[in-house]
């Protein structure tokens, strides 16, 4: 729908999701990975379904390295995972152990970042978010010439 409205660069797009959006973004990175170049999943609900996002973490994994070991060239994607440090303390956990199991592999092509913010809660979380986002969406693109 947007795409119909505005110009839009298929190449430079970011999908930013919080709380059961933030699951969602992760779920399209594992089961759609091409759809975005970023991503930004912000205090993500993986709790949710007795935790199968991490399951689909340890697919993606071996599917990155299957792509690395045949020698296929991956295009960059990044990804921010964020999470405050006033959230319920399994969020935050989950959240870290994410970050940790991406960041133990190679997997090549992937742009991985952490950011914990000690003061922020599930919800207070969100303006420093949106203000990370737009650097972490900006830093390894170039914006001269460019549009949305």
């Amino acid at each position: 729908m947007v795409q119909s409205r505005l110009k839009i660069n298929r190449k430079r797009q970011a999908l930013f999701g919080h709380s059961l959006g933030g699951l969602f973004a992760l779920h399209v990175l594992f089961t759609k990975l091409s759809s975005f170049q970023t991503y930004i999943a912000g205090s993500p609900s993986i709790w949710w379904k007795n935790r199968y996002l991490v399951k689909m973490a340890d697919e993606f994994i071996r599917q990155k390295e299957q792509i690395h070991e045949e020698n296929t060239v991956c295009s960059e994607t990044s990804l921010l995972i964020a999470v405050g440090g006033r959230e319920k303390l399994f969020m935050i956990q989950d959240a870290l152990d994410m970050y940790k199991l991406l960041s133990s592999n190679t997997l090549p092509g992937l742009r991985l970042e952490y950011e914990y913010y000690e003061l922020e809660g599930h919800v207070t979380l969100l303006p420093p978010l949106i203000s990370r986002t737009l650097k972490f969406v900006l830093e390894h693109q170039e914006v001269r010439n460019s549009y949305i």
